[in-house]
């Protein structure tokens, strides 16, 4: 648009059943506009720039649904005149001067999982706008007003355990939970309300942020978290859910979760791993409402992986498996002149093998460690040096998998020796001391015949 005041992009006054989808909108008066208008949607939408992002007036039973509303400069959604039963979820609304405003007996509209982000207003309801409901929203830095609502009752919370929303401005503590907050133990939910104006408070005010993914058509799991959580993946074969997260503040000391899993995803036992342990504290009993567990979890700040799971992840206590220990040359053959080779095949099926060690003296009570590489397959090797005529070596292999479990060969009732012989050995000297005698013999007896 040209920027002017009163165009408009897409207006459809006194019309029903239309849909605006995947369209970017800016610098228009009104980038939206509906008036009279009913069952009808606006969703994934870019509108940025305009003096309105969406204008509804005298509307209902309308949609307004997963759209990027960001820096128009009188409101990001404005509501007005009788614009009622109208449903506005999983937007991003800001940098407007107000993100949302609600005026002139707007009623019972369902405002729900939005981002209403660095606005001076984020959510306004004025004259007589009662009746709507607020849920699972983020309001995060709005600087004059998170959230007002003059001579306007509204509903700000769903209860314990859906609750209410996040309130970046919120000082509250969590130590308690239950319905009344007043059940030592921490729930992600803020033991004192969140007071907005007059008879308008937030009873269960989120500690963190809220977010919530679709599983499957049907199912949807919701999280509330101090962290971000950079993706999600549910795996329905062994029942398990698995999340990144990062930090969100440089100060963070823990992160925490609270998830609301539906039964039919997970049921009966809930197992929380944070980069593969246990997480620092669980609750896995925060809530049931007999379709959906809520359970609550802290984890180490940088645990970069969090996973739930229906069964306890199996754990390797076993340690690796070492067998065909041999050498080259053999024990009997080795030479004053010869390096030994250790091999050994060295297995582990559950967590694999981390390291394996050679270690050998030569009994003068010093123990020398080399690493055994890995020469293919299973089989490790390393290497003993040279060592001088009537030397006695001992050695043992100690083998550890990414469990942290290890053995020694010695542990197995197995200690390997071999003697440094000489070049020539003493079995070996006797016949050949023999053979030299009677050749010497027999020349000598020929020489005196000749």
């Amino acid at each position: 648009g040209s920027g002017s005041n009163g165009s408009r992009a897409v207006s459809f006054p006194r019309t029903t059943n239309v849909t605006v989808r995947n369209v970017k909108i800016d610098e228009f008066g009104v980038a939206v506009y509906l008036n009279e208008t009913s069952r009808s949607t606006l969703l994934e939408s870019e509108i940025s720039g305009n003096w309105v992002g969406v204008s509804l007036s005298g509307c209902s039973n309308n949609s307004i649904q997963g759209n990027n509303i960001t820096s128009n400069t009188k409101y990001g959604i404005l509501a007005t005149l009788y614009a009622d039963y109208n449903t506005f979820s999983r937007n991003r609304i800001m940098g407007s001067y107000s993100g949302f405003r609600f005026d002139y007996s707007s009623t019972y509209n369902l405002i729900y999982e939005n981002d209403i982000v660095d606005n001076q207003h984020g959510i306004l309801f004025l004259l007589s706008s009662s009746n709507n409901w607020v849920l699972h929203n983020n309001l995060i830095d709005n600087t004059v007003f998170q959230a007002f609502s003059d001579a306007s009752i509204n509903v700000w919370d769903d209860g314990y355990p859906s609750c209410g929303n996040y309130w970046s401005s919120y000082d509250g503590i969590d130590l308690l939970s239950g319905v009344n907050q007043t059940v030592a133990g921490k729930d992600g939910i803020g033991d004192t309300s969140y007071n907005i104006f007059v008879q308008n408070r937030d009873r269960y005010p989120l500690m963190g942020m809220f977010r919530s993914f679709n599983v499957t058509p049907n199912y949807q799991v919701t999280v509330v978290s101090n962290s971000t959580i950079e993706d999600f993946a549910y795996y329905g074969l062994n029942r398990t859910i698995k999340m990144h997260v990062a930090n969100s503040a440089l100060n963070q000391v823990y992160g925490f979760g609270r998830v609301s899993i539906p039964h039919a995803l997970i049921n009966g036992t809930y197992y929380v791993y944070a980069d593969g342990e246990e997480a620092t504290y669980v609750n896995v009993d925060v809530a049931d409402n007999g379709t959906h567990r809520w359970i609550y979890f802290i984890y180490p700040y940088w645990t970069q992986e969090i996973t739930i799971r229906q069964e306890p992840i199996p754990r390797d206590t076993a340690p690796p498996n070492i067998d065909n220990v041999h050498q080259q040359p053999t024990k009997d053959n080795v030479l004053p002149t010869d390096k030994v080779i250790v091999y050994a095949n060295v297995t582990d099926d559950m967590s694999g093998v981390k390291q394996v060690t050679l270690n050998y003296t030569i009994g003068n009570g010093i123990w020398f460690t080399a690493a055994m590489v890995n020469s293919g397959g299973n089989t490790f090797n390393a290497t003993i040096p040279e060592f001088p005529y009537g030397t006695n070596v001992t050695y043992v292999i100690r083998a550890e998998d990414n469990a942290n479990n290890s053995i020694t060969t010695e542990e197995t009732g197995y200690t390997y020796q071999y003697p440094v012989i000489p070049e020539f050995t003493p079995i070996l000297i006797v016949p050949l001391f023999m053979a030299i005698t009677l050749l010497a013999a027999a020349l000598y007896r020929r020489k005196r015949h000749t």
